[in-house]
């Protein structure tokens, strides 16, 4: 509890600083004060996803979330959800010819692919690629691939990944913000559709995310299921 109440806390207290500026400073140039309006909205609107992401958490964790199935063309879905840039990263997407329809909840999948994706440029040089790929894994399953040429993990850490409010611990990588939420949100909605996620990676290289889905997700036990925090070098 206290990490999420630090995580509140900062964003809290960066729009009141903000506000108080623009209200104590009557004065303050046109373009002084549009720069603090959009620091406020930047920050209301990381609130907003906190709170988001811990309501989400706390409603699959207690098995109170229900998934909205829904037959999917994977390979159109990914056309219209993978951005073709991010910040300063060109996006390449991959997709096998003749993929099968599948069934998930489209929602939640986007909310795993961006993440994947925004994680990719965040801990990446810029400016730098990103590879998605999809292709059938085998009769039963599809196979989605995030590649970067970012940071790299260091082994023994692969294991802080997908855990809650756990994060990478290099001096590199505390340098860019995050809540440590993202990817075990993405652990959960994976396993919420009976699938799998882990990485693959090189420190200095980049990193590969793996997630497996199975073609009908509808069969998936609700709520989270037990499967080791990573799996490295494995497709």
């Amino acid at each position: 509890m206290g990490i999420i109440a630090h995580d509140f806390r900062k964003p809290l207290m960066a729009i009141r600083g903000f506000a108080e500026l623009t209200l104590e400073e009557p004065d303050l140039p046109p373009e002084t004060r549009a720069e603090y309006m959009r620091t406020i909205v930047g920050e209301t609107d990381d609130l907003a996803r906190l709170a988001n992401d811990t309501l989400l958490i706390t409603q699959i964790e207690t098995g109170q979330f229900d998934y909205a199935w829904r037959e999917l063309d994977l390979g159109r879905f990914l056309r219209e959800t993978v951005a073709r840039r991010l910040f300063e990263h060109s996006v390449t997407l991959e997709v096998a010819d003749n993929l099968p329809l599948m069934v998930a909840d489209p929602e939640r999948l986007r909310q795993v692919v961006t993440n994947l994706t925004v994680n990719a440029a965040k801990y990446s040089p810029n400016p730098g690629s990103i590879t998605v790929r999809a292709s059938e894994r085998d009769p039963q399953h599809v196979v989605l691939e995030v590649e970067d040429q970012g940071l790299g993990i260091p082994p023994e850490q692969m294991g802080r990944l997908f855990r809650k409010f756990e994060r990478v611990r290099t001096a590199e990588h505390l340098r860019v913000s995050g809540t440590g939420l993202g990817l075990y949100i993405c652990r959960l909605i994976v396993e919420g559709h009976g699938g799998r996620i882990w990485a693959d990676s090189e420190p200095g290289k980049g990193s590969t995310f793996y997630v497996l889905l199975p073609l009908d997700a509808r069969a998936a036990e609700k709520g989270p299921t037990p499967s080791p925090a990573t799996t490295a070098g494995t497709v």
